[in-house]
Order: C-alpha cells, then structure tokens, then sequence
C-alpha cells in the first residue's frame, strides 16, 4: 500500500459525491443548489423548494444518480476484484461472458413484447435470467479434478460470450420493429430508473461488495501466484468461488436494469492502481467510490452533450474510455 492511498480514497468519496450533486443540478432544468439542498433536507432548511423541483430532485434525478452510483460502484470494484483474481491488467466484469448471457436475456423480452404480449418490465428478470445461465455455463465448463481452474473460466467465458453475442444478433435480425428498442437497451440506458429500481441493485451492489471486501487479503496473497498463496493458508477454492459469485451478481444486477456499459470495470481498477498500489483494501474501496463518480459523470455528459436528445451513456464510456486507455497503455510501454 502506498502512503497515499487512504488520501485517493477520500479524493475518490468526495469526487463521487461532487458528481452526484452536479447530477441533480444540471439536466433539461437548471437547479440551484439551494433548491436542491431544501428538496433533500426540507426540515434543516428555511422551507421547501416549489413543488415541480421538489418532484424533479426527488423523483427523477436522485433515483437516476443513485441507481447510476450503484451500477459504477459494482462495476469498478468487480473489475478490481476479476484483475486482482486473474493477475491481468485487462481482465474486465464482462470477460466471464455474463454480460452477453444477460444480453440475450433481455433481448428476447424486448421481442416478444409485442409479439406475445409479454410485458416490457420484464425485461430485468430476462436479463438476470440470461446472466445466471451463462454464468452456469462457464462455472460448469471450468470445474477441474482439483477445483475451478481460472484460465479455464477466462477460455469458457470467452466462448459463451461469443455463443451469446451471436444469438443475439439472431434476434436483432429477426426482431424487425423491436431491433431499434433491442440497440438501445444494449448501448446502456440510464433513463426512467426509479426507487424500486435503485432498491434492487442496492442489494445486488451491497452483497457483491461485502462478499469481494471479506477476500482483499486472500487476493493480495494471489499477487504472488495460486501456490505461493496456498503456502500461506489461502483457501484457493474458497476465494475462487467467493469472487467469481460476488462478480456475477455485480454483473447481472447491472446488466439487468441498464445494459452494456463497458470499460467503467476495466479503467477504474486500472487508473486507481496507479495511485494506491497494488494492495487490495484501498484499490477495492476506492474502485468503487471511483466507478459510481466516473458512471454519474458520464450519465450528465449523455444529458448535456445534446440537449435535444439523450445519448445512451455506454456510447459515452466507450468514447470517453477507449481513448483513455489507450493512452494509458501506450503511456506504460514508454515507461517501460
């Protein structure tokens, strides 16, 4: 651990913080700051804001920013815990193949929706459906004589992402008026979330997260290799299957009420541990902190970038990421 580190996990709690704030003061409606702090705290301040932005705080943004928060949190700390499990900088929460399971999942709901009269709000239950199969799938796959072998899984993971991105562009091409409802979910939405939506992936957020904090030591010893960290008293198996299951609930839950929203998992555990070293405790707090303010600063940019017209925030990850990261690794090899 780096000296720093408990100070990047501050920056990284006030930076989440700062862009949820800004998350509900900026959209379609400027509100004051005031407004907002009155909308929160009607009984601390002077008295209530007027109604509309008390509704538009209350009942559209906050829910919006919290569900946005809960995703990059599970998101970020997933792709901490998968590097640090897999020892590669490039390991990602959808290289289990969960994320296309969860895909294909959703995109039948969509398309039978009007065929079948199956209703739309469906559509999170089909994706978490699709994620547990194809997370069946690779866990079955990998099972070894002497337990869960990891580049087995990293293989198996690769092949049903591939089997699952297939099927589902089966479906787009067969879904007709639905293919346009079917892109949009998959590019990651973040619109219309509400209360009970932020309460379910409150709990996926909150059980994956406990479930990877109980292995940071176990995945600091795995620094050192899978037999080194067996020499130590290492239950391999057990943070094995510890963060593997904390990661496909992460997954799924994300998946599930706002699709493919790539390389918040991958940049955030990567940048963060550059500054935190590469002891788990720090990286896997602040990765989360981290992940939630990098999602709720990309979901104002998708809002304000064209004002007209709400632009799916995993077009503005990947903008915003790709070129990062490639910055990033082209950075290391110099240094190198």
């Amino acid at each position: 651990m780096k000296p720093a580190a408990p100070l990047i996990f501050a920056v990284s709690v006030l930076t989440c913080l700062t862009a949820m704030i800004l998350g509900l003061a900026h959209g379609s409606t400027d509100i004051e700051l005031a407004d907002i702090l009155s909308s929160l705290t009607p009984h601390l301040s002077q008295g209530p804001p007027p109604p509309l932005t008390q509704e538009i705080v209350w009942n559209l943004r906050l829910p919006r920013v919290c569900v946005a928060a809960l995703v990059g949190a599970s998101l970020g700390v997933s792709g901490a815990a998968l590097q640090g499990l897999f020892r590669n900088p490039l390991a990602d929460p959808y290289v289990l193949g969960i994320a296309s399971g969860g895909a294909f999942g959703a995109s039948i709901i969509l398309w039978l929706s009007a065929a079948a009269g199956i209703a739309v709000g469906l559509t999170p239950l089909g994706a978490l459906i699709g994620a547990v199969v194809a997370a069946a799938v690779v866990f079955g796959a990998s099972q070894k004589a002497r337990g869960l072998s990891l580049n087995t899984v990293l293989l198996a993971g690769v092949a049903v992402g591939l089997v699952f991105s297939a099927l589902l562009s089966l479906v787009l091409v067969m879904a007709g008026r639905q293919a346009g409802d079917i892109l949009g979910w998959l590019l990651g939405s973040l619109s219309g979330q509400s209360w009970s939506q932020a309460g379910w992936i409150s709990m996926t957020t909150l059980i994956g997260l406990s479930l990877i904090l109980t292995q940071s030591n176990a995945l600091d010893a795995f620094l050192m290799g899978e037999e080194a960290a067996a020499g130590v008293g290492v239950d391999l198996k057990k943070v094995k299957v510890t963060v593997l299951g904390a990661s496909v609930i992460l997954v799924a839950g994300a998946v599930a009420f706002c699709g493919l929203i790539g390389f918040v998992g991958l940049i955030v555990p990567h940048m963060v541990r550059r500054w935190t070293g590469p002891g788990h405790k720090w990286c896997l707090l602040t990765s989360t902190f981290g992940g939630a303010a990098l999602l709720v600063a990309a979901d104002l940019i998708s809002r304000l970038l064209v004002p007209e017209r709400e632009l799916p925030v995993g077009v503005i990850t990947g903008c915003l990421g790709g070129p990062f990261f490639l910055f990033l690794l082209i950075r290391g090899e110099r240094h190198a």
